[in-house]
Formats: structure tokens, C-alpha cells, sequence
């Protein structure tokens, strides 16, 4: 994570969401440097493999995926349906026309390698213009579930459909976003910054009231009761990710979660339960 966090991202979550989670990160391009670097250590040969792989996708990852996207990104369930939840995703993105000839040569080397018999499982791209906005489409050809984006103000906005898609724009100019809204400022714990590295919310209304009901330990039982929205923020430092939230059922999922953490690895995770 990046030590100061941009929420343009999660300015196109709306305040409907179940579920979101968004979070700045430092540059792609050179944690994959980084990651490269490291596996090379682990695997002399893995430069090499990579190399061999970029020939037969005809992609180079660190121009054309890590060089064309940002550090600002967020992931939402908007619409909880059932069996494809309704889900957006935005994300900074440097480079549209680069990035979008990438994923096509990703789906032209699938495709390609597909046998006859497998031809349904082939993958279509799309485009279409509706009122001046160019939107693309990623499907199975034998389906209808895949994944619409355009951009937007620099960012990559996807959805489940155009519908939702087109929905998180409008939300960014001037609708209702989460970050905006009070339920979720309530639940911001005292000592989150103006600009934390990330953050998680899970509208708990509803969705833990099934699960409630599973539970024969009364303490446990009224904490997944508790119907205040969660909010988790994270805040990225030099040699880790400090965790804070004020909701009762997160704080107690975060001590177990940290203690667990902090016995494997020598104690250096630390919650912050305030």
C-alpha cells in the first residue's frame, strides 16, 4: 500500500453498496519490477519464462499492464443478486488505448489456442458507442455473463453490465457516494487520517441476519446482531499495514485475525482497534 491514500476511485461507489473495498497503492510498474526481481532470487529461470511467455501472448506485462494502470483503485458489490452479484470496479488507468489493445492480444492468444472442440468457451470482445461513450464488452461466447468498461476522468470503470457501470459514473457526477454518506463517516474510527491507504465496508443490514441466526454462542450471536455498518481502514507504513475500525464485530475479528498473524510472524502485526 502506499503511505497516503487518493479516494477518486472510491468516489464512484455508491452509498448502496454492500460491500467495497479501495485502496492506493504505489506504482504498479514498479512493484512488478520489484516482484520480478525477487522471483528471479527464488528462480534463476523465471526471467526467461517470463520472456518466452510475453512471446506467445505478445504482450510485454511491465509496458503494457503495469505501465498503463495506476495506483488508485476500488471494487464494490452494488447490486447482491444472486448467482452473479451485481459488482463494479475502478481503477487509474494511464494509458485506455494501450491497455484495451493488450487485453484484445490477451483474447486473440486465447482463443488461438482453444481446440476445435473447445470452441465455446471462445472469448468475445465488443464495442459500441452509446450517447458519445465508447463502452467494451468481455464475454464467453457460449454466455452471458462477462465484464462492460469504459473511462471516465482517467479511471477504468467496469461493471457486471452497462447499467451498473454507467450507474458508478453518475454517482461520481453528483450522485450519492459512500465516502460521502453519514453512515459510513460514523463509523470512521478517531484515528484514521485524511488520507489513509485504503479502506472496507460491509453494509451488515441484512447480510449477517441468516448467520446470526446459525450461531448457539449468545455473546458472539448479539455482536453479529449488531446492525452498524463496518469500516475498516488501512493505513500502509514503512514495514507494515496498521488496521483500525470502531465497529464492535470488526474489532473482534481483527483480534483474532492480528494474533494469528502476529504468532507467525514473530509478533509484527498489531491491531488498532480505535
Amino acid at each position: 500500500l502506499a503511505s497516503d491514500g487518493n479516494s477518486g476511485a472510491a468516489e464512484y461507489i455508491s452509498s448502496d453498496a454492500v460491500f467495497a473495498f479501495s485502496a492506493s497503492t504505489r506504482e504498479p510498474r514498479q512493484l512488478f519490477e520489484e516482484f520480478t526481481a525477487q522471483m528471479a532470487k527464488i528462480e534463476p529461470n523465471f526471467p526467461e519464462k517470463l520472456r518466452e511467455m510475453e512471446t506467445r501472448l505478445g504482450i510485454h506485462v511491465a509496458d503494457d499492464i503495469a505501465g498503463a494502470i495506476g495506483t488508485d483503485f476500488a471494487v464494490a458489490i452494488e447490486r447482491p443478486t444472486v448467482p452473479v452479484p451485481g459488482w463494479v470496479a475502478v481503477m487509474t488507468v494511464y494509458n485506455p488505448s494501450r491497455l484495451d489493445a493488450t487485453i484484445r492480444r490477451l483474447v486473440d492468444a486465447f482463443n488461438g489456442h482453444l481446440k476445435p472442440e473447445d470452441q465455446n468457451k471462445r472469448l468475445v470482445v465488443e464495442q459500441e458507442t452509446v450517447d458519445g461513450r465508447v463502452w467494451n464488452r468481455l464475454q464467453p461466447a457460449a454466455t452471458m455473463i462477462g465484464v462492460t468498461w469504459t473511462y471516465d476522468r482517467g479511471y477504468l470503470v467496469a461493471g457486471a453490465d452497462r447499467a451498473l457501470a454507467a450507474r458508478a459514473i453518475a454517482t461520481r457526477e453528483g450522485g450519492f457516494p459512500l465516502i460521502g454518506s453519514a453512515a459510513f463517516r460514523l463509523q470512521l474510527p478517531a484515528s484514521a487520517g485524511l488520507h489513509p491507504s485504503g479502506f472496507a465496508w460491509l453494509n451488515t443490514r441484512g447480510a449477517l441476519e441468516g448467520l446470526a441466526a446459525l450461531v448457539p454462542n449468545a455473546p458472539l450471536k448479539n455482536l453479529l446482531s449488531d446492525r452498524d455498518p463496518v469500516v475498516v481502514i488501512l493505513d500502509g507504513e514503512a514495514e507494515q499495514i496498521r488496521v483500525s475500525s470502531r465497529t464492535r464485530l470488526t474489532s473482534l475479528i481483527l483480534d483474532v485475525m492480528m494474533a494469528d498473524a502476529a504468532a507467525g510472524a514473530g509478533g509484527r502485526a498489531r491491531p488498532n482497534p480505535k
